[in-house]
């Protein structure tokens, strides 16, 4: 039965492989990213959180199923409470990362995606000083590629799998490690393929 499974298992493998080559996205460049943004209201204490962030993406496929690139964005957070105290954290982030693709059929393709953050900026509580952050992390994401046309295709993110430090001015640091498919955690983007 385990040999059936290997035999199986290496057949569907170099299915996808080979769906994938036909593709013929070697050596070819793509152009995406995502803007986003998100509002939540905590429940009757009148706490508001507000962000807006815009992450493009360049990427070059090195073999018909391998791509290396990387991401500079912007993040905006704003918290606001009951009384006029506001939280507000700018942040700007850097993240290389590769993939590798596994065609599932003629347009749509599963990836995985390890990309390594690293965000700096500032946040600034009113009536304090700016209080200046480091943040940089490890994830594996795992992902969905749709081809809508030969060039155009919708992304999308689901969870990761990864630690993370924060690293404030003159505050120990704190970490964080997400292991799981989180629907909190859902990216969403284009991408052109030229």
């Amino acid at each position: 039965m385990k040999k059936l499974f290997l035999v199986g298992a290496l057949a569907l493998g170099s299915l996808f492989a080979s769906a994938q080559e036909k593709a013929g996205f070697d050596g070819r460049w793509f152009l995406g990213g995502a803007i986003g943004y998100d509002h939540d209201k905590i429940g009757a204490t009148d706490v508001k959180n507000d962000n807006f962030r815009v992450t493009p993406l360049i990427g070059y496929f090195i073999t018909p199923t391998i791509a290396v690139g990387g991401q500079i964005g912007y993040e905006y957070g704003q918290t606001k409470g009951a009384s006029s105290a506001k939280v507000k954290e700018n942040t700007f982030i850097i993240q290389p990362l590769a993939r590798k693709y596994w065609g599932l059929g003629e347009k749509l393709y599963f990836f995985g995606q390890l990309d390594v953050p690293i965000k700096f900026g500032d946040t600034k509580v009113t009536g304090a000083s700016k209080t200046n952050f480091v943040d940089w992390g490890v994830n594996f994401r795992p992902g969905l590629d749709v081809f809508l046309t030969p060039n155009w295709s919708v992304e999308t993110t689901i969870g990761r799998f990864g630690y993370g430090t924060h690293n404030p001015d003159g505050v120990k640091h704190d970490d964080d490690s997400a292991f799981g498919i989180n629907l909190n955690d859902v990216n969403l983007g284009v991408k052109y393929v030229f």
